[in-house]
């Protein structure tokens, strides 16, 4: 997962040229969403984007989808010092994140977002993302994937 991320930030910094600032928190939060396990171990946020490094699991005894994208106008926001700010995808989830999860089944993946104009990456101290919804297919419930992530003194 560390050679993804480290593609994606050299990618979206232009190559190894110049250096631009970085920040990278490990904020190993686990939330549960409508049967479904989510840990985010890392957030990286840059100048173009904010990276999110998920892993989700499917403890139960059903199929569980996590449905992304198309939830709302956005997917998330960073809070900085002249306010929130939203995100957009970038580009679709990396590795196999979404689609359906069969029980006992984990999957790994990173959520790469754009804003809408350039940030800076040391006045972020919050990253909200909303990147769709998981479905419990027992229950034909929906719940939306929403999680406040702090990046300040070690994440959540």
């Amino acid at each position: 997962m560390a050679a993804v991320l480290a593609a994606l930030l050299l990618a979206a910094c232009g190559g190894g040229g110049a250096a631009q600032q970085v920040v990278d928190v490990a904020v190993n939060h686990e939330v549960e969403i409508n049967g479904l396990e989510i840990r985010i171990a890392r957030v990286v946020v840059e100048p173009g984007g904010v990276l999110v490094d998920d892993t989700v699991y499917n403890p139960g005894g059903d199929p569980r989808a996590l449905l992304l994208g198309g939830c709302g106008p956005s997917q998330g926001r960073v809070s900085t010092g002249d306010g929130w700010k939203n995100v957009y995808y970038q580009v679709r989830p990396e590795g196999e994140l979404g689609g359906w999860i069969q029980p006992g089944e984990r999957r790994s993946g990173v959520i790469a977002l754009k804003p809408a104009e350039e940030l800076d990456p040391g006045s972020v101290t919050r990253v909200q993302i909303h990147p769709g919804y998981v479905l419990n297919t027992a229950t034909g419930e929906l719940e939306l994937l929403q999680v406040m992530l702090s990046l300040e003194e070690g994440g959540a």
